[in-house]
């Protein structure tokens, strides 16, 4: 059975084999946790990112790791969370991001490898012969199968410049992550969500275990 954590820390120091960027539109960084996870991995990092053109509210896209595979973690899921606008739109946007990273992290290896030909069929301009571009593929297909994606960390999405209130936010999140246990189990070994202060760490604490309560009922 998958194991679920809440952790108080610092995202990219805790040793998941994927975690969860919560980006902005563009990809490109921004502040926060993404300007953090962008920092960490280093440059490389955002010319990947320049050739994925984006990605729209409550999708998710994902790209190697870059500096910090040698902290043991290997690859960046990018979801983009909603600005909460009292619309009433915001909460199913963010279950679709949920949703959708934990789609991409049990499925990485079909949406990074369609991700790369992808960009390479449409930069084809990078490669001057077909050996280089059978070279770039082979190395993809390495990485993958060399770095599977067994723990997933999540940062949480869309309560902090985005405005989410972090109590619905958190009852969100969970409720998805434990749905995700319930119908795909053993999928994943562990899930967290990482907290990077205390206010945060201590409501999601909270609705974990009011949702661990009512699920032993």
């Amino acid at each position: 059975m998958t194991k679920v954590k809440i952790i108080l820390d610092d995202i990219t120091k805790v040793k998941y084999d994927a975690i969860v960027n919560a980006a902005n539109a563009s990809l490109l960084g921004g502040g926060g946790v993404d300007g953090a996870i962008h920092k960490a991995c280093g440059e490389q990092l955002l010319e990947e990112c320049k050739f994925l053109q984006g990605c729209l509210t409550g999708s998710s896209k994902i790209t190697r790791s870059y500096n910090l595979t040698t902290q043991g973690i290997f690859w960046i899921i990018h979801t983009v969370g909603p600005i909460y606008r009292h619309n009433g739109h915001e909460n199913k946007y963010l279950r679709n991001c949920y949703r959708s990273v934990l789609n991409v992290a049990v499925n990485y290896a079909s949406y990074y490898s369609e991700q790369c030909i992808r960009i390479i069929n449409d930069h084809l301009y990078l490669f001057n012969s077909s050996r280089k571009k059978e070279s770039t593929v082979d190395q993809f297909n390495k990485y993958i199968s060399t770095y599977p994606i067994k723990t997933l960390a999540f940062s949480s999405i869309s309560t902090g410049a985005y405005g989410f209130p972090i109590k619905e936010a958190s009852k969100i999140a969970l409720e998805e992550i434990f749905n995700f246990i319930k119908n795909t189990p053993n999928k994943l070994d562990e899930i967290a969500m990482v907290c990077f202060d205390k206010k945060t760490f201590d409501v999601y604490e909270s609705t974990y275990n009011d949702l661990v309560l009512k699920l032993g009922e």
